[in-house]
């Protein structure tokens, strides 16, 4: 059981206090912190091995002298190689930030909305 199931189990039998539902708060607000963070932190990982993996297929290929024709296809393999890794990343980089954008919208429209808030 965790932290935010006890807090709600407690709440169902206290009477509303309001430093509690002010910790309460503080603790579902943390939770979207954290996972917004752990989000951007997953995505410069994929980043992170997308460049390695990018040095590592330089590296690789490096040694090879080529010319002519061999020279194109190898500059075509590259940027193919490159745009396809990358492609991945960059939808679900840009996934995360849409909702991110999205519950940061909600969370403002929440507070607005809350008495004593801004109508």
């Amino acid at each position: 059981m965790g932290l935010i199931e006890i807090l709600t189990a407690q709440q169902a039998m206290k009477p509303e206090s309001k430093p509690y539902n002010e910790w309460q708060k503080l603790l579902l607000d943390m939770q979207v912190y954290l996972r917004w963070a752990l989000a951007g932190v997953i995505d410069c990982l994929f980043l992170a091995f997308w460049l390695y993996l990018q040095s590592r297929f330089n590296a690789l290929t490096s040694g090879y002298r080529l010319s002519g024709i061999d020279e194109m296809q190898y500059a075509v393999l590259q940027i193919a190689f490159s745009v396809s890794t990358l492609a991945p990343i960059i939808i679900f980089l840009a996934k995360d930030v849409v909702v991110m954008i999205i519950q940061a919208y909600k969370i403002i429209r929440a507070e607005v909305k809350r008495p004593g808030g801004e109508s």
